[in-house]
């Protein structure tokens, strides 16, 4: 799909990487930084990027913690470099299936430097949520034009009740011009 009016810039979106996560896919009772098994390959064909093009990643899925508050990070990575991080978040207890999303945009500005900026927003109860910016001051020293998107989460304390899963990774690309 092409979006664009008159002479003005022309952008192609591609909807090129859905993961559906299985089941299965949940980090609980470790306080180990781990990675969700599900991750998308950026570089790869059809996820072949250039300078300029950008690529968004949304991931969603849901937590749920123990009788006490417990804080808990996500960082989108390559397994080596965190690109966007949470920080240690302070979710309350008793949280039964609530959700969360992170939306993030990567703007490659060279094949060493990437602009990156994204939000987490998670829910508090059925009907409250937080949000945060995951924010960097400049562009950051990767180079996701070949890259393996991963999330990992780090939860603050080891407890069967604290777990997330991660549902969905889409990761679409946008092409410039």
């Amino acid at each position: 799909m092409t979006y664009g009016e008159g002479d003005g810039p022309v952008a192609e979106y591609r909807n090129v990487g859905v993961v559906v996560a299985p089941v299965t896919d949940v980090v609980a009772d470790t306080i180990v930084a781990t990675l969700f098994a599900s991750k998308a390959s950026v570089g790869a064909t059809p996820l072949v990027i250039s300078v300029g093009d950008a690529i968004r990643v949304t991931a969603r899925g849901v937590y749920s913690t123990a009788a006490i508050p417990v804080t808990l990070r996500i960082e989108l990575s390559n397994a080596t470099t965190s690109w966007l991080d949470t920080g240690a978040v302070l979710l309350a207890a008793n949280a039964a299936d609530r959700g969360w999303c992170i939306d993030a945009l990567f703007v490659p500005k060279s094949s060493t430097s990437t602009e990156c900026q994204g939000h987490f927003v998670y829910s508090t109860s059925t009907k409250a949520w937080d949000a945060m910016d995951m924010e960097n001051a400049g562009a950051v020293a990767l180079g996701i034009l070949s890259s393996t998107v991963n999330i990992q989460v780090t939860w603050g304390a080891a407890d069967p009740s604290n777990s997330i899963s991660l549902r969905q990774l889409i990761v679409e690309r946008i092409i410039n011009g």
